[in-house]
Parts: C-alpha cells; structure tokens; sequence
C-alpha cells in the first residue's frame, strides 16, 4: 500500500463511503478494476462530466467506493479534484468523456502539474474500429494531438491509452510509484469505449510500496551546516516544503535563521515570529527591504522553491553573495531562476533534510542574534460610512472573521484578489492559504474551492475577482452537494488586474469594463445563499453572516474599483522584460 502522506493519513472517509450500497453484484470489467485500484492507491473523490462514451466508466465509478461528484465543466472537475488532492494530501480522480471534454480538462490538468497535485485523469476514446468513419466527438489519432496528450510531457507525468486488459497490473505500478511522490503526479487513463466493458479476467489484488525518497549523505549535511555556521543567513521556504513545517521551526529556533517565505507557502512559518522578515514575490511586503538594506545575505538555505518569478522576481537583493544551497526534488530547478549566482543543488525531500540537519547541527553552533527585523503587520484602516468598500478594509473583516475567527482555507484567485490576500492577511498555520501565482488559471479557485470545502468537510473560502466568477464557477456543484464552500466577489465591474497593469505599463486604450451583475442574485438563482454588501462598516458583519450558512454562499462586495492592487514589483518585472514604458500611473 502507498504510504500515508500528511493530513489524508489523519482524516476519515467521508461517511458515504460506509454507506454506499453495493449496486449490482461486482464482475472484473476493466473499469472495475480500475476503480478498485484508485481506491486501494488512496483515492477517495471522483469529479467530473458525464458522457455517453464513458457509460461503462461511470457507472462504474458510481459503484465504486469513491465518491463521485458531478460538476458543470471538466476544467472544473479538474480544478476541484486537485484542491481536494492537496487539502488531504491524497491522489484524486478526474473523468472526461471524449473530444471537447478532454480538450476542456486541459487548463486544469496544467494547472495541477504546476500546484504539485496528485491527479490522475481517466477519459474516453474512440474505438479502433470506428476511427475514421466520423464517429461523433471523435478522439482518435485522425482528429486529436497524440503527443503530450497520450505521452508523458510537459501536461502528464504519465500518459496511457489502454489497449489491452493486459496493461492494466503496469498502469497500476507505474501510479502507485507516481502517487508516492511528494512533488506531485499527474497522469492520464485513456479508454477506448470497447476497453471499458472488456474482462480484467482477475480481481485487482493491492500492492505493496513505500516511497522512500531519495538519502542525504552524512557528509554533505555535514558541509552544509559547516556552510551555514560561518555567518547569518536567510532560510527561503517555498510550497515544497510544506510538510516541513514542524521541523522548520525547530531549525529556526536552533540556528537563529531568519525567514523568507514564497506565496505559494505563505503560513509556513508563522507571520507573527520576530524571525519573519516576509512573503516575497507577488504581492509581497517591504519588510525584508529593510532587513537587506545593508546587503543581501552571504547564503540563503532554499527549501522546495523553483524561485519563479511570481516567487522572486528574480530580485538583485535576494542574491546571496556566496550563493544559494538549494533543497529540492527536482535537480532540474537549480540555478534556474538565478544562473549567473553559485548554487550548491542537494536533491533532497525537504523533511528529511532537515531532520538530518537537525540532528547534525553542531552542538557548538551559538544561534544567530536576530536584531528585531519581522514583518510588520499591514496598516490598518478604519471603515468609513457611506464609501465604496476599499479592498484593505475588505481585508481587514476577512483576517478577523474568516481566518482567526473561523480557521478556514483561504483561496485566492488570479488577479487582484492573490495579490490583496497575499499582501494584506497573515497567517500563523500551515497549509491554510491556497493561490496559484506561477500558473495562475482565472476560475481556479472559484471551481476548486468546493473540491477543498469538500475534502477536508469544513469551510473553504475563494476569494475571486467578478471577471473569474464570471468566466468559470461550481456553484451548483456545491449547492448538489451541500459543501460549505463560501465565495467572496471583489466585484468592481471590470477586470481590475488588466486594467490597472496596463495603465502602470502606459497603456490605457484597453476596454476592461463589465456589465453590472448582482452576484447575490446570481447565487440565489442556483439555490445558494447570496448576501450584497456596499458599506465598509457593514464587512464584518456580512462575513460572519455567510460564514455561519450551512452549504454554500455567496458575498457580493462592490469594492473601490480606483484602488490598484499591490502587485508594483509585477509591472517592473515586465517592464524588465521590455513590456511598457512608465509605472508612474501605478504608482499615483
């Protein structure tokens, strides 16, 4: 069996897995197989779109111990099953039918390679026999891409097209390797229609397999805590580390480090530490400015960062000027971001990295003197009667209600809403905050957040632009099912991101403008609760109204539409690159 990772080892099957009744009685299809498998692996959630090409599939994925959740788009089953993956750490299915609904699960399965998810995808194709003879929504080699599609590549990890029963004991190692990975794994089942009824002609038997990562030589902790001791450093946490959590906080205490996190691994180390110097990267603090306002640090320690520029920005004052010692599991991101700075790449799991460093630190090692950097908390704005909703003071009742109050995951969109959450909230737990900065998907979260609300059977709030919500959203999925997934709409009529980014550029010819939309109403519509709210002395309030709904709610906020986002240090990035001429409109 695969080894139990983070909180899926600590959270029950949902209820209904005891519950469902058996169905007809069970025989060895190959699509039975198959969905006993995924439920030995550690599936536990199936989302997706029906379709008649995948009958057999789905009817067995209904019978199956899975739970099966239907949703209005394949990028949103995607989207939702990856959330649900690394809400309980735990591999999750998505299913598609042929043609468009293979094409339209695209986006999110790229969006799950880049979030490090374990997902695999089962879909459908066209028979051999009826290739080429115009079968409708046709997936065949005549009218489909083949390569990075049904191959391993940049989109899947691993990618099969069944042709034969007979694979079915290798596709189930090569996932049981793949869902033991700690970096993510994503692949792809194709099943041609005449495949899905065929005989497995056995019952799937569960394997046995533990991964066990890749060792650290004694000798090489050695020189890197020989390395670390000579002068104060910087440790710079990224989402690879986010099982670390514990034992980076031990190394914290016992070294004296200071302490950096990435967006993606923002509430890693606990925002209110004095060892805190921030967030880099995409709507990242100051404060880390003032800490380097002498010179950058001699070493900085990175931990399971590729350092993209959502994270760095490639920034001259994150050059360490003895360079980078980098943890990772992937030796392909060493010295990516930053070619031209020395760095020592050790391919490592970050855990057991630091636990070998913990354990190796020389007793003598006095811990460095931390001189009261931190990071200050965000300036705190009192609400005013009668004005558009400024989006820091929006901020504000989120940090109070739904995060210290409530405990819930936040979840931010692509645009405004990442870099106003990124900036202004702070967290002081792990694995409570969720954007998606390096690939970042309009309609991620606004489909995700009920996979997340879902899995983990607790409140998940998205916090999304109103252009996001527009383009893509599930909420009739969580209505269906009862999720107590809570939308949060930055509703300022029009794609605020683009807007304000193209003016700081010296562009403003671009029409970004949205129709009005009453996004209570909209939430009413399809069964969900919707609440408006147009005053900043009425935020806290409203949140802790939609917060205390059973099942699904919606609060529409029309915000200050005037007010840029904290995302400066994007434009200048582009900039960098050639893009536009001035951020003076920015910042103005």
């Amino acid at each position: 069996m695969p080894r139990e990772r983070g909180r899926g080892a600590e959270s029950p099957l949902p209820d209904h897995i005891a519950e469902r009744p058996t169905g007809h009685p069970r025989t060895a299809s190959v699509c039975q197989w198959l969905t006993d498998m995924l439920t030995s692996l550690g599936c536990t959630m199936a989302f997706g779109v029906p379709g008649g090409p995948i009958a057999p599939l789905v009817d067995a994925l209904s019978h199956s111990a899975l739970r099966v959740i239907w949703t209005r788009h394949e990028s949103g089953a995607v989207f939702c099953a990856t959330e649900a993956s690394l809400a309980l750490d735990l591999p999750q299915v998505a299913f598609v039918t042929t043609g468009p609904g293979l094409y339209n699960a695209l986006n999110g399965i790229s969006a799950a390679q880049w979030e490090g998810a374990h997902v695999v995808l089962l879909s459908g194709t066209t028979s051999a026999h009826h290739c080429g003879r115009l079968a409708a929504q046709e997936t065949s080699p005549m009218t489909m891409i083949q390569s990075g599609i049904y191959t391993s590549g940049p989109l899947f990890d691993y990618a099969v097209e069944l042709r034969s029963a007979a694979q079915l004991p290798h596709v189930a190692a090569r996932l049981m390797e793949g869902f033991q990975r700690p970096q993510g794994f994503v692949a792809h089942v194709a099943l041609p229609v005449s495949i899905q009824t065929a005989s497995a002609h056995s019952r799937f038997e569960p394997m046995k397999g533990e991964w066990s990562g890749p060792g650290v030589d004694a000798a090489v902790i050695d020189e890197c805590a020989l390395r670390l001791c000579r002068a104060p450093f910087v440790l710079w946490a990224g989402f690879g580390a986010r099982h670390a959590a514990a034992e980076i906080r031990q190394f914290v205490e016992k070294s004296g480090c200071l302490v950096l996190c990435s967006p993606h691994a923002k509430g890693l180390f606990p925002e209110s530490d004095p060892h805190y110097l921030g967030m880099t990267g995409l709507g990242g603090y100051a404060s880390f400015d003032r800490a380097f306002a002498q010179g950058a640090p001699r070493t900085i320690l990175v931990l399971g960062s590729r350092l993209a520029e959502s994270t760095s920005y490639w920034d001259a004052q994150l050059r360490p000027s003895e360079g980078f010692i980098h943890v990772d599991l992937d030796r392909n991101v060493f010295g990516m971001a930053y070619p031209d700075v020395p760095t020592w790449g050790i391919v490592a799991d970050v855990r057991r990295f630091l636990r070998a460093l913990l354990h190796r630190w020389p007793s003598t090692a006095t811990p460095w003197r931390n001189d009261g950097h931190g990071c200050p908390p965000p300036e705190r704005l009192d609400p005013e009667k009668g004005r558009s909703i400024r989006p820091e003071v929006l901020m504000q009742s989120i940090g109070a209600v739904c995060v210290d109050a409530f405990d819930a995951i936040v979840m931010a969109e692509a645009g405004n809403s990442f870099a106003w959450c990124s900036h202004c909230l702070r967290f002081q737990k792990p694995n409570r905050f969720r954007m998606s900065p390096h690939y970042g998907s309009m309609g991620h979260f606004a489909a995700g957040v009920v996979g997340a609300s879902m899995a983990r059977n607790a409140k998940a709030v998205a916090v999304v632009g109103d252009g996001a919500m527009l383009m893509l959203n599930e909420i009739t999925t969580a209505v269906a099912n009862r999720a107590n997934a809570v939308w949060i709409v930055l509703n300022d009529g029009q794609y605020g991101s683009v807007r304000h980014g193209m003016r700081a550029l010296g562009y403003d010819a671009l029409e970004t403008s949205l129709p009005a939309v009453d996004f209570a109403a909209f939430a009413k519509a399809q069964g969900a609760y919707g609440r408006r709210v147009d005053d900043e002395t009425e935020c806290s309030a409203a949140l802790l109204e939609v917060m205390r709904v059973e099942g699904p709610a919606v609060l529409d906020v029309v915000i200050d539409a005037t007010r840029p986002a904290p995302h400066l240090e994007r434009i200048r990035a582009l900039q960098g690159q050639g893009v536009g001429c001035t951020e003076k409109d920015f910042a103005s």
